[in-house]
């Protein structure tokens, strides 16, 4: 149909085109993608190698693995970095994302969070414990 006072341009999406509208990301955005990715596959890596040990070694090396559940975690991580790595190639390495890719980097970092929070605490730990030392150290080191 063409209106009464004229023609009108339609704009048909072509093969360079994109069908639904794409969201910058911003450039600090992609940096910590990447790097939440790289920290699944490093995670990956030591749930295969010392997953096991992990579990059973101490309570402190339980916290990592999630009170003893390496293969959770091991599950958890996998997941996430192939919903990452593949999210990275379908957003052009995390540049521009339609809605649905923005929602499910959502998730996978969710998930990856909940894996990697047994990490996190223990490594937190570690250096509260190092900070309170060196605290403690410190008058007694001045005397």
């Amino acid at each position: 149909m063409v209106p009464p006072h004229g023609l009108a341009v339609v704009t048909v999406p072509g093969p360079n085109q994109p069908l639904a509208s794409r969201l910058p990301f911003t450039t600090r955005a992609a940096p910590w993608l990447w790097g939440l990715a790289a920290l699944d596959l490093v995670a990956i890596a030591w749930m295969i190698a010392a997953g096991t040990w992990l579990d059973n070694a101490s309570w402190y090396t339980r916290a990592v693995t999630l009170g003893g559940r390496h293969l959770l975690v091991l599950v958890l991580t996998s997941i996430a970095f192939v919903m990452l790595a593949g999210l990275a190639i379908a957003t052009h390495g995390f540049a521009s994302a339609t809605r649905s890719q923005t929602a499910f980097i959502s998730l996978a970092c969710v998930i990856s969070v909940v894996a990697l929070a047994g990490a996190l605490s223990a490594i937190l730990l570690l250096l509260i414990a190092a900070l309170v030392i060196g605290f403690v150290a410190r008058p007694i080191m001045r005397r």
